[in-house]
């Protein structure tokens, strides 16, 4: 379980890595087939580690910022014609409600996710702020629409209720990245990582991380 903050001393990415602690776990497809039983052991995860002494606050995020990992995705957005077809792509991220909180992630407009942001619910987005004024400039994005694939698909539009600082999720000579949020719990992945920001030194909490995973799947 590294130490988010090893990668980006001295550099300011737009997110807080102090007394933070990740890891990475992958879900057994045979124990959870689906986005159903995904999003039940996030949910309770997340409650099992809010719920430890030594833990502020928890997330869940399909990649970390500076993990090297590229998710391009093709985004239509509502009132907005790209200069050139296929060539508007953003970085997407499922996070879990405290995501923004645990990185230290400014919410600058509308709401973060909620428990509420569930399946069967209206699907809902957030938006790094240079992608939401790439969309409608000075305009208020909250309400607008966005839609996976483009606004041509047959995906479900996505509502956005926030809007959060960017960051430079490929590290410190990255630059700012565009990027979409989905909520977990209406896009659960089969592997996830995990941030934790404590009260105290992060190793130390180390082991009840590793005991709250254990009591839901050992």
């Amino acid at each position: 379980i590294p130490f988010l903050g090893e990668r980006l001393a001295g550099a300011n990415p737009g997110f807080e890595t102090d007394q933070v602690l990740t890891a990475r776990l992958t879900l057994s497809q045979e124990r959870y087939p689906d986005a159903a039983t995904r999003a039940v052991f996030y949910r309770q995860l997340m409650d099992e580690l809010a719920a430890q002494p030594d833990v502020r606050s928890a997330a869940a995020v399909n990649y970390l910022p500076v993990s090297g990992v590229i998710m391009d995705w093709y985004l239509g957005a509502e009132g907005y014609v790209p200069a050139s077809p296929n060539t508007d792509f953003v970085q997407y991220r499922t996070v879990t409600p405290d995501y923004f909180e645990t990185l230290g992630i400014p919410l600058l407009e509308g709401r973060v996710f909620t428990d509420q942001d569930a399946a069967g619910a209206q699907p809902v987005a957030i938006l790094s702020a240079a992608l939401a004024k790439r969309y409608w400039g000075d305009q208020d994005p909250i309400g607008r629409r966005v839609r996976p694939s483009g606004v041509e698909s047959s995906a479900p539009w996505h509502v956005v209720v926030g809007i959060v600082g960017d960051i430079q999720h490929s590290g410190p000579r990255g630059g700012d990245v565009p990027i979409w949020y989905r909520s977990t719990y209406q896009d659960p992945w089969n592997a996830m990582s995990l941030a934790v920001r404590t009260v105290g030194e992060p190793g130390a909490a180390a082991s009840r991380i590793r005991e709250a995973v254990a009591r839901l799947d050992p």
